[in-house]
């Protein structure tokens, strides 16, 4: 994996984030941490090679988490630098973002401190992002073809696609969680939280 990572990063430009190194990089991550963990972490001599294997892994990821998803060579002239306080005159720091920026929503900072100071208004907003300017979308949406509701999933389907499969995601990891740890670990952190679902687990729906 690492030598494709490697081809693919010298055939592409590094001004953006290569999502196809990324993938890379982090499906060799969770597969040298699953190898790892297999271990129970008695770590010996043959386990050394999975071990700078995880540690190169991570340093890609995050490296490739702090590149930018737009290309610098574009003009940002009109765009808030993340961070800055918002401003009316500006387009949204969405627009401009590293990944890991992005993923987080740290860039929502400034625009929060200042809501939570007094009430915002209008001119206290950044301008909407390129991609979100109603002129935008609706010439987009004019160009797909079909019936109303094909043209919204056409429009929408990427979004509805992520937001699915982050709630499985989430479901499994929840699901997971719950039965490798202890129950008494999640009391400690989060008292009460789960206490419901250990009466139904224990004492049955029927006699709740």
């Amino acid at each position: 994996m690492q030598a494709l990572a490697i081809i693919l990063t010298s055939v592409r430009s590094l001004q953006t984030t290569p999502f196809a190194v990324l993938v890379i990089m982090s499906t060799t991550l969770v597969t040298q941490l699953i190898l790892l963990y297999n271990t129970r972490f008695a770590f010996r001599g043959r386990d050394a090679p999975n071990m700078l294997d995880a540690l190169v892994a991570s340093a890609v990821v995050v490296l490739l988490l702090r590149m930018p998803l737009r290309s610098p060579q574009l003009p940002s002239d009109k765009i808030s630098p993340p961070f800055d306080p918002p401003s009316h005159d500006l387009r949204s720091p969405e627009d401009n973002l590293t990944l890991w920026q992005f993923m987080t929503v740290s860039w929502m900072a400034p625009l929060i401190s200042l809501g939570a100071e007094r009430q915002l208004n209008e001119e206290d907003v950044w301008g909407l992002g390129w991609e979100f300017q109603h002129r935008l979308l609706h010439e987009r949406f004019k160009e797909l073809k079909g019936s109303i509701t094909k043209r919204l999933l056409v429009a929408n389907g990427l979004d509805l696609v992520i937001t699915s499969l982050l709630a499985v995601i989430e479901l499994i990891a929840s699901t997971f969680i719950m039965h490798v740890y202890p129950r008494h670990l999640f009391f400690r952190l989060c008292p009460g939280s789960l206490t419901f679902f250990f009466d139904v687990e224990e004492r049955g729906v029927d006699r709740l």
